[in-house]
């Protein structure tokens, strides 16, 4: 007995062949087959399912994109976007959750980049007061600076308010 082992690609032609119907492995013949449909592809013409999407996803993109824009100005050394970026970015956020019980996890990134681009923004600011305050040198040129602009010099300005001399 001389028995031949057939791969499943053979026993499909050979029960194909047997009821008539040729096989087309190479896709050569575009149009035959079962399929009614050109090109075999019986799912070609249905249109894509609908995405459904929440009211709130404007509310969480414009949070997201306020938030990256508030680190973006605080690294640009703008002294009041990050702020108002940083704020509505928060109030976004935090409309966006509405009813639901969590969060959404692009919510709270506009949330971290917010307040990362506050505290940023504020370590900038304060690093900027205490450098010019701190340091006698750097002190009369900001005064220097002050008096080109305004016309009186820092000095002068704050010796009018408190009526006491500056401490340099």
């Amino acid at each position: 007995m001389n028995k031949k082992a057939y791969s499943t690609v053979d026993l499909n032609a050979r029960h194909s062949a047997q009821k008539g119907v040729k096989m087309d492995f190479n896709n050569t013949n575009q149009t035959s087959g079962n399929s009614p449909m050109p090109n075999g592809m019986p799912y070609q013409n249905q249109p894509y399912p609908t995405v459904r999407k929440s009211p709130a996803d404007g509310l969480i993109t414009a949070s997201m994109v306020l938030g990256i824009a508030a680190i973006i100005s605080a690294l640009l050394m703008t002294v009041y976007f990050p702020f108002i970026l940083g704020g509505i970015s928060i109030v976004l956020a935090l409309l966006s959750k509405g009813y639901e019980s969590k969060m959404h996890s692009k919510s709270k990134t506009g949330i971290i980049c917010a307040i990362a681009g506050i505290i940023l923004n504020t370590m900038i600011l304060s690093w900027s007061f205490y450098a010019v305050f701190s340091n006698e040198h750097t002190f009369k040129q900001f005064d220097s600076l002050y008096e080109q602009f305004y016309g009186d010099s820092f000095s002068d300005m704050y010796k009018e308010i408190t009526g006491e001399n500056f401490y340099y």
